[in-house]
């Protein structure tokens, strides 16, 4: 048996040779990148070469369970757990292959707009927000900021007062909170300042460019029943290290190709807080619930975004997604930071799919609620579904390691196919940084998931707890 295991992986291994030349010249072709590149492309190539040629040997050994009801769990739950990933791809390939964004507004169809800004121990970053804001081609006496320091401890006001002094006092109003209140309080005290017809947040550690806000309010005035729109969120610090160059990578999927397909049947799941636009008619009809928003027994106080989005579809409007109204957003350059906003992040997801479950099993609305139905569903499975996944692949792992090896080839063969979606919108090899990110959520952040589920009663916000020059800076509200 053990000569014919080894004849089994030769041949395999003699298979692949004509692959391992081909990857040789391609890795060849891109050496002149920087040395993250070059480790993670010869990482993934490995990867790929190791699993192929272990399949015969682990699924030889893979026998040794036999037909016990552990064999059989853990192969049905990665079974389902692989088939609600493909099936996810092809629903989403197939929805944004067909979306287009909707066209700019002339001048004189645009409403009235309130850019809220709240900000707690921003720093300077608050000022070039500002900036960013006022120079917006939107006609400027339609256009007005309210600023919301949220009881900082750091120089934040002065920078507020400092970037808007040298404004028209009409165009710009700033707010100072006697104590730190939260986001959703900050927002409140802004959004109750205004009386436009749209209100706009934006996050204070975000730039946005010259026609983000006209692209951004455009399917408000196209399309009456839209309440809300989400703005497409890229990094701003992507010079700041590895973390950065994969969220950005990683937000051209999780943000632009996941919110295409969904804006296809105006069900947008979460307009993030980095940028995103409100119909004033209906947040008004919304803000008292919001406001009074408990999980568990304690006031909801992360995933403001994603609540307003929810009352907002549960209300019949339609979320959709304009992929020309850009931000650009500070995020996280330590991995401490980075798992504090991604365990943020997982809690808020698991309260709203809870919220959802009260009215997306019914007719919800008049159209194309089918398609946010089956979306819905997708998410739900996703996230009950994943914690038994992440617990067969640590099981069969720990009883065939070769396994680590087949499942790291899934993971790049998946991630490969996912950044096609990356390249098509920016034509550069920062596609390898996708697939990077993809090992390394497999290796390091798998567990997120799981732990988010387990402590989703936390609203602990995490990012800001400190100042944001510390060691710690850095952090996407979204």
């Amino acid at each position: 048996m053990l000569t014919d295991g080894r004849a089994r992986v030769g041949g395999a291994v003699a298979r692949l040779l004509p692959g391992a030349l081909t990857g040789a010249v391609a890795i060849s072709w891109l050496w002149r990148h920087e040395i993250v590149i070059k480790c993670g492309l010869l990482t993934s190539y490995a990867a790929v070469l190791l699993a192929a040629s272990g399949t015969s040997a682990a699924l030889g050994k893979w026998m040794w369970l036999g037909d016990t009801v552990t064999a059989s769990w853990i192969k049905n739950t990665i079974a389902i757990y692989c088939g609600l990933q493909v099936a996810a791809l092809l629903w989403r390939v197939f929805l944004a292959a067909s979306y287009r964004p909707w066209p700019a507004a002339v001048d004189s169809d645009l409403p009235t707009v309130t850019v809220v800004l709240p900000a707690y121990n921003e720093g300077s970053a608050v000022g070039e927000s500002i900036h960013s804001i006022l120079a917006s081609d939107y006609p400027r006496q339609k256009l007005e900021l309210v600023c919301v320091d949220d009881g900082s401890v750091d120089d934040t006001w002065t920078h507020m007062t400092t970037a808007a002094a040298g404004y028209d006092q009409a165009r710009v109003r700033l707010v100072r909170l006697p104590h730190n209140q939260g986001k959703r309080r900050a927002l409140l005290a802004g959004i109750g300042m205004s009386r436009a017809a749209v209100i706009v947040t934006i996050d204070s550690d975000s730039t946005i460019d010259r026609d983000t806000l006209r692209h951004l309010i455009s399917p408000l005035v196209a399309e009456a029943e839209v309440a809300t729109v989400a703005g497409n969120v890229t990094v701003k610090n992507v010079q700041a290290g590895l973390i950065p160059r994969m969220l950005r990578a990683s937000f051209v999927q999780a943000f632009d190709f996941a919110r295409c397909a969904q804006s296809q049947f105006g069900a947008v799941f979460c307009t993030p807080g980095a940028l995103s636009a409100h119909r004033r008619s209906c947040l008004d009809q919304i803000l008292p619930e919001w406001s009074r928003q408990h999980f568990l027994g304690r006031p909801a106080t992360i995933g403001e975004d994603r609540a307003l989005t929810t009352l907002h579809l549960r209300g019949g409007y339609r979320s959709v997604f304009q992929s020309n109204a850009m931000v650009r957003t500070d995020v996280p350059v330590h991995w401490r930071q980075l798992i504090r906003m991604f365990l943020r992040w997982e809690r808020s997801n698991v309260r709203e799919n809870l919220a959802m479950a009260r009215f997306f099993y019914k007719p919800w609305r008049r159209r194309h609620w089918l398609f946010a139905n089956l979306e819905y569903l997708m998410h739900l499975c996703a996230m009950l579904v994943t914690p038994l996944f992440m617990a067969a692949m640590l099981i069969a792992v720990l009883l065939h390691p070769s396994w680590l090896a087949m499942m790291l080839a899934w993971v790049i063969v998946l991630s490969l196919l996912m950044q096609g979606y990356y390249w098509r919108r920016h034509r550069d090899s920062g596609w390898i940084y996708g697939v990077l990110y993809g090992l390394v959520w497999s290796l390091a952040l798998w567990w997120l998931p799981s732990w988010g589920l387990l402590t989703a009663r936390n609203g602990s916000w995490m990012t800001r707890d400190k100042p944001p020059h510390g060691p710690e800076s850095g952090g996407a509200r979204g």
